[in-house]
């Protein structure tokens, strides 16, 4: 369930996509290929799945590209597996399971005053910080995230309602939220850099 939070704010997820997604959409680099042909990508909704997206697109991809998200690679390696891929799904939990989880979570480690916690929240956060660190424009986290429209996108270039929020927790829930985002790869890979 972790790997599948990590996704949605790496990728933008919606909180259903990572759950239908299988080991065939997992695209390994290229070795000895261009820049961008050597990271992993994700392709969505391939037409041989049969099933568009929320806005009935078909085939889009979204590649790991920043240098900072590398972590994530191994992860997605494990996910998909040796071979070609096959249509296994990467995640063998539900919906309301996984919701529950994330919520009882995230309670649990002090980030309420933040907001009720939601899986479509994961979402926003990701466009927020891609923005908020200068890492994508506007139009790339719109594309990056297929949304249809440009307005819903432009509330993400609040960088200032980051560290309200921040400031909204706890001492010790900030400073053990900052010591995650720092370790994520670490902690993704079962170990715990304290």
């Amino acid at each position: 369930m972790a790997v599948a939070i990590v996704m949605c704010v790496v990728f933008y997820f919606r909180p259903g996509e990572p759950l239908g997604l299988r080991a065939c959409q997992l695209v390994p680099p290229l070795a000895g290929g261009r820049a961008f042909q050597r990271r992993w990508a994700l392709v969505q909704r391939p037409m041989e799945l049969g099933r568009p997206s929320k806005t009935n697109r078909w085939g889009d991809s979204r590649m790991l590209d920043l240098d900072d998200r590398q972590f994530l690679a191994p992860v997605l390696a494990r996910l998909r597996g040796p071979g070609e891929g096959s249509e296994r799904k990467l995640f063998g939990f539900d919906y309301p399971t996984w919701a529950r989880e994330h919520r009882r979570a995230s309670l649990g480690l002090g980030l309420g005053p933040v907001g009720p916690p939601t899986l479509h929240g994961l979402r926003r956060a990701g466009a927020c910080l891609g923005c908020a660190l200068g890492r994508r424009a506007v139009l790339e986290i719109k594309h990056r995230g297929n949304w249809a429209a440009p307005n819903p996108v432009r509330r993400y270039q609040k960088a200032g309602r980051l560290v309200e929020q921040l400031h909204q927790l706890s001492p010790g829930a900030r400073q053990a939220a900052l010591q995650c985002a720092a370790q994520i790869g670490g902690i993704l890979a079962g170990r715990w850099l304290s």
